[in-house]
């Protein structure tokens, strides 16, 4: 037989083809994408591995013959070969065998698929070659270890089962690697046979930014951890029997978005996830529930065009269904799309507990019981912490017998400190790898090291990933903040005495100056209490802040948030937990790192408005206004990052403050605000907003009774001229909609992003009708 070395070296994949020829994606072996074909696309995304059993049964009978036949893709087959051979002589592998089937499986599936092709282009068959290297390479080194043991059915040498347990993630992961390409120009050209309008129609809904798997915020998991749980999902998406919905319940730092991120990575290699939403506390519309049914239909829409069809269908009867109920938004954009299509899919949801819901039952799990019965092709996947709305809607009686749940704490402490043990040793050696400002003795960390922290860091990888990113820190010598959490008490192995280390360490002994500790606060309580992260430049726009005082303050909490290089780019927590404790008196007693929520919230809510005072000069929506003449690059320049912040969250801010810590001072502050700058605020909500009239003001209505809220719970004593001047403002807001439908008419406004209102269908005229009704609709005051 020929070697698969020499085949590597001087075959040649004998297809060239112009540069707009239709790819096909081999993992699936789906037809080609053309204008004849593309309404069914929708319809051939079939995992190639939901036939294990027969494929599996069908690459190990032809195995004999692959072994006299060279052919086109023998690196596959060799793959496939070695695969059969650890499955039928590696009897003490302690890995998941059903496991290996879905993997021979996989590759026998790209086998067919490659072998039914004529014609790829010039970018995939690049990425085939690169493919059939790596995994020729695989191959041979199988074959080396098989002629090692010749017929004997054991392995004996602790290295070669090493060895063989390593090739087979290395199999998996190079085709998980090649699959995502492959998907991702699957994607792209569904997304190319989409019109001018149905694009236009598309954006038109709403859809949270970066909440795709698909965004590179998220991490994955380690290779050669989480197996137990990343093998279970495998085999449940597989299943076409399996329960629907499966559920992965789990502590705060558990682990659970890593697992998510990595499942999905996977399901979408082989072709099975449709769509994914990761919520987040972080971010305002990763937050908010209604923005999860939308965006999970934008994906889908992209990514099935029989599923777009149905979603386009529903967006001309109804241009407003992103933003009504959700129950509505669950039928028309997800429900009935998805059963006319008839696609089998799988969607995801991670952290379900970071959204909003004030429900005693999760809304949106009630609403998927009572109609997930019409979709049984589709499957569900949820991570959440086991918050008791979200173990209430699971265990609904139309659900319950539907989800299968999997508790993260249940798995064996053995296999998650064996995970923490590989994780920490493969992140502090790669992180101090090519330092040449530290001295380490030759073996770091040791074992003891290693053994020392796991048994600290009770099952939690937050607290492994916080401690490795603090260790390591450039700030420092690895060895020496190493010895530092060494010395954690025996009795402590949760996460806060790890954050009480971390910035007692980045306190500075001898406080520079006294306004110190003043900006430490106010830095750090905006990156926890913000409703979208900012950045460093951000940071000193709102409070007139120095940069390099910011960067300063910031530097040595590398460990704890993600701070970019590019003073542009948001700050985050790495960790929802950190958040958790630092706004906690009990968890987080020392005074100076509590960041109190409601003083927070007020200091941020006095910053907005002396920023939109500062900013807001001019009206910008109307001819007739001070803005007259005033360029498009004119408006935006007035919207910086805080500005644009400021006039879109300062309410929300102001919600979370309790009446009794509302002071006098603020009220006057937000009473002369609003009584001077009220119709600039407006139209810079329209102009950040959305470009949809109705939306536009369903928003300003929404703040609006967000502070006549406020006013009948404040003492008259304090809040008289708060309230008089919110009782006005409802008038003035159905002058100033008024004005909005004749300049709307009259074409004397700035669209927002440079589009037309006539693009976005916002000059319908049935919209006149539903905005001054609703304007006029005003609550007894």
């Amino acid at each position: 037989m020929k070697s698969i070395r020499s085949w590597c070296k001087f075959k040649k994949l004998n297809s060239r083809s112009k540069p707009h020829d239709q790819l096909q994606v081999a993992a699936q072996g789906d037809a080609k994408i053309d204008a004849a074909t593309r309404k069914n696309i929708g319809q051939t995304y079939v995992s190639s591995t939901l036939g294990t059993p027969t494929i599996y049964s069908a690459a190990k009978a032809g195995m004999g013959l692959m072994k006299e036949i060279s052919t086109s893709f023998a690196p596959l087959e060799g793959v496939i070969r070695g695969l059969v051979y650890i499955l039928d002589h590696h009897e003490k592998w302690e890995g998941n065998k059903e496991g290996i089937k879905r993997l021979v499986a996989r590759v026998e599936a790209l086998r067919l698929a490659f072998e039914k092709q004529e014609e790829i282009r010039y970018t995939e068959e690049q990425r085939r070659t690169a493919l059939l290297g790596k995994l020729g390479r695989i191959a041979e080194a199988i074959d080396v270890i098989q002629n090692k043991y010749g017929i004997s059915s054991y392995i004996a040498a602790a290295d070669d089962a090493k060895a063989l347990s390593a090739f087979i993630d290395d199999i998996r992961d190079i085709l998980t690697d090649y699959q995502v390409l492959a998907q991702m120009e699957m994607n792209k050209q569904i997304a190319d046979l989409m019109t001018a309008e149905e694009s236009k129609m598309l954006l038109a809904l709403p859809h949270a930014s970066n909440a795709s798997h698909l965004s590179e915020m998220h991490q994955y998991c380690l290779k050669g951890t989480r197996k137990t749980i990343l093998d279970e999902l495998e085999a449940w998406a597989e299943n076409r029997t399996s329960r629907s919905v499966f559920w992965l319940s789990g502590h705060a730092g558990s682990g659970k978005s890593t697992i998510a991120q990595s499942f999905c990575q996977l399901a979408f290699a082989t072709g099975r996830l449709g769509a994914s939403f990761f919520c987040s506390r972080d971010y305002a519309d990763r937050s908010d529930l209604g923005m999860i049914f939308p965006t999970l239909a934008f994906e889908l829409a992209r990514r099935f065009p029989t599923f777009k069809e149905c979603i386009l269908r529903a967006i001309k009867e109804r241009p407003d269904v992103g933003h009504v109920s959700l129950t509505i938004q669950l039928m028309e954009l997800l429900i009935e799309p998805l059963e006319r299509s008839g696609i089998s899919t799988i969607i995801a949801v991670d952290a379900l507990d970071e959204c909003k819901d004030p429900h005693p039952t999760s809304a949106l799990l009630s609403l998927l019981a009572t109609h997930i019965h019409r979709i049984p092709s589709v499957k569900f996947f949820f991570t959440s912490r086991p918050e008791h709305p979200i173990r209430s809607g699971f265990r609904l009686r139309l659900l319950r017998p539907k989800t299968k749940i999997f508790v993260l704490y249940e798995i064996s402490k053995a296999s998650v400190d064996a995970d923490i043990r590989l994780f920490l040793k493969t992140r502090l050696s790669e992180a101090v790898e090519n330092r040449s400002d530290i001295d380490l003795p030759f073996r770091w960390p040791t074992d003891d090291d290693i053994e020392n922290l796991t048994k600290k860091f009770g099952q939690l990888f937050i607290f492994a990933a916080t401690a490795v990113t603090f260790v390591t820190s450039a700030v420092d010598q690895p060895n020496e903040r190493l010895r530092l959490l060494k010395a954690m008490p025996e009795k402590v192995t949760g996460i806060d005495y790890l954050y009480r280390t971390v910035l007692s360490n980045s306190y500075p002994e001898t406080i520079p100056d006294p306004d110190y500790h003043m900006m430490w606060s106010l830095v750090v309580g905006t990156v926890v209490l913000a409703y979208r992260p900012f950045s460093r430049i951000d940071l000193c726009q709102l409070f007139l802040f120095w940069p390099g005082r910011i960067a300063s303050l910031l530097r040595p909490l590398h460990s704890i948030l993600n701070v970019p290089e590019d003073s542009d780019k948001p700050i985050a927590v790495y960790h929802k937990s950190f958040r958790d404790f630092v706004t906690d008196p009990a968890r987080c007693p020392d005074s100076r790192f509590f960041i109190d929520p409601a003083t927070y919230h007020a200091v941020l809510v006095k910053a907005c408005v002396s920023t939109m005072n500062g900013r807001l000069e001019s009206r910008i929506l109307f001819g007739f206004s001070s803005s007259a003449g005033l360029s498009m690059m004119e408006c935006k320049h007035l919207f910086n990052p805080a500005t644009a912040y400021s006039c879109l969250f300062w309410t929300t801010h102001l919600d979370n403050i309790p009446l009794s810590s509302l002071s006098a001072t603020l009220l006057s502050s937000i009473a002369t605000f609003l009584s001077r700058k009220l119709y600039f605020w407006f139209d810079a909500l329209v102009f950040l907003g959305s470009p949809n009239i109705l939306q536009a003001a369903q928003s300003i209505r929404a703040h609006i009774d967000r502070l006549h809220k406020l006013t009948s719970h404040l003492p008259r004593s304090e809040s008289h001229r708060f309230a008089e001047t919110v009782k006005n403002i409802y008038h003035d807001y159905e002058i100033w909609t008024m004005d909005f439908k004749m300049q709307r008419k009259s074409g004397s406004y700035f669209p927002r992003n440079e589009l037309s209102w006539a693009d976005t269908g916002a000059n319908d005229d049935r919209y006149e009708d539903e905005v001054i009704s609703y304007a006029l609709n005003s609550p007894e005051r």
